[in-house]
């Protein structure tokens, strides 16, 4: 699988993306989506052909810290590893002096959950109803390197 930045001409499919891959009260506004394909703050990358992963990543100036905006995977590419390879492919792309990766995720959704532990993430924190009454999140954090040497990525 071919995986690349993506471009302003992504928005619909990325917007489509999401609303295949997450309840719709877990999808980003498409506005949130538009400004973040234009921020040089940000990394995000889609897979070439058809449009069944993104992931996007947050920099902010001043810290040594990236956090993950969203990895968002088609139900149909589901169980192939996509997850891993857009992990993968960013932490390339990612400028090296962000030593530290940041995340949240609905404490429910246990493939991900999986995903992020077998990568290298650790649970660092609970939020109660951080995706709304009821439905609480977990942060999770992970050293770049620690999370590279799981994926196999040389420095």
């Amino acid at each position: 699988m071919r995986i690349r930045p993506a471009r302003p001409g992504d928005l619909d499919g990325i917007v489509e993306l999401e609303t295949a891959a997450f309840p719709p009260e877990d999808c980003f506004p498409r506005r949130s989506w538009r400004r973040l394909l234009t921020r040089p703050s940000a990394v995000v990358l889609v897979t070439a052909g058809p449009l069944d992963g993104s992931i996007a990543w947050l920099l902010r100036d001043g810290t040594t810290v990236a956090r993950m905006y969203s990895l968002a995977v088609h139900p149909r590419a589901r169980g192939q590893g996509l997850g891993r390879q857009l992990i993968a492919a960013s932490l390339r792309r990612l400028p090296r002096h962000l030593d530290r990766l940041s995340l949240e995720v609905r404490r429910d959704n246990g493939p991900a959950v999986g995903l992020y532990c077998a990568v290298g993430f650790v649970e660092t924190a609970r939020l109660r109803d951080y995706y709304g009454s009821g439905r609480h999140g977990i942060r999770m954090t992970a050293r770049r390197d620690s999370v590279a040497t799981m994926l196999h990525i040389r420095p």
